[in-house]
């Protein structure tokens, strides 16, 4: 697979300046940052399963909430939503559990411990209900925060995006070269468009795309 600095060798801005007078490695370096996090973003959105993690959590008997960076999921985003409807990124065994509000924690209390059947989400911690009554491993499936890009770092999503990413990394430095930025939105629209042209052949999920604004 591709580094960042194979890919940024390959735009077309790169054999303009092969030099790198005009367009240093740091200033496209940003701009891959930038389309890798928009896809990245894109494909939460989408409930894609190819940019999650997996992770597991250990209940104790009577403790009803774990902090997920001391889970090793301090890169925690966001749940899978699962792929049907009585799925979800949760389960013990062959069960799913499924999302609350942290408020219906009110209705269980020290006398309605069990195997969880619920889970709820705060900014740093995952919940049960109800509290757990043993010990329990709980598997969970996950989309994490997109990591920073180094030159020596692999593309990631598997090359798939790499096309597209290099047009908007040309698109971007040719405005900022002509000191043009009316064109930036149509940048991100049309990253989006290559995007989902090529998510679309993988999964069998209708795309839609919501143009931004001007």
């Amino acid at each position: 697979m591709a580094t960042v600095q194979n890919l940024l060798d390959a735009c077309m801005v790169r054999y303009q300046d092969p030099d790198k007078t005009d367009w240093g490695d740091t200033e496209l370096l940003a701009y891959c940052q930038d389309a890798v996090e928009y896809i990245h973003q894109l494909l939460i959105n989408r409930n894609d399963i190819s940019v999650t993690k997996s992770g597991t959590i250990t209940t104790a008997d009577g403790t009803g909430t774990y902090a997920l960076a001391d889970n090793e999921m301090s890169d925690f985003v966001a749940m899978y939503r699962g792929a049907k409807e009585r799925e979800s990124g949760v389960w013990i065994d062959d069960n799913f559990l499924f999302p609350v509000r942290q408020t219906e924690s009110v209705h269980y209390d020290s006398d309605n411990k069990g195997e969880p059947l619920y889970y709820y989400l705060t900014s740093t911690h995952i919940g049960f209900l109800p509290v757990p009554d043993d010990e329990y491993t709980v598997s969970l499936l996950y989309f994490p925060k997109q990591a920073s890009l180094l030159l020596d770092s692999t593309m990631p999503f598997n090359d798939v995006f790499n096309v597209a990413i290099k047009k908007f990394i040309d698109s971007m430095a040719s405005a900022r070269a002509e000191q043009d930025i009316s064109s930036i939105t149509q940048f991100y629209n049309e990253l989006e468009r290559q995007a989902l042209g090529v998510t679309s052949a993988r999964t069998p999920i209708k795309p839609r795309m919501v143009n931004r604004r001007r």
